[in-house]
């Protein structure tokens, strides 16, 4: 399961319009974050079509050190 911080990572890349496996991407490629990529994908979505908004943490995580 992603840690809060990888999740917050990938909240500002999908933000970003960025899909899972970019090469830009900072998030580790594992099975179980690709899963909740696609999961947190689908939601901000969701929100976003709704009207409402998806709000960002004040920063971004620096997890280039995981793998």
């Amino acid at each position: 399961m992603p840690d809060s911080e990888e999740l917050n990572r990938m909240m500002i890349e999908i933000s970003a319009g960025w899909k899972y496996g970019d090469p830009r991407s900072k998030v580790p490629k594992r099975k179980d974050v690709k899963k909740s990529w696609k999961r947190l994908e689908k939601e901000m979505a969701e929100i976003k079509a709704k009207g409402w908004v998806v709000e960002m943490v004040n920063e971004i995580p620096d997890i280039s050190d995981r793998v």
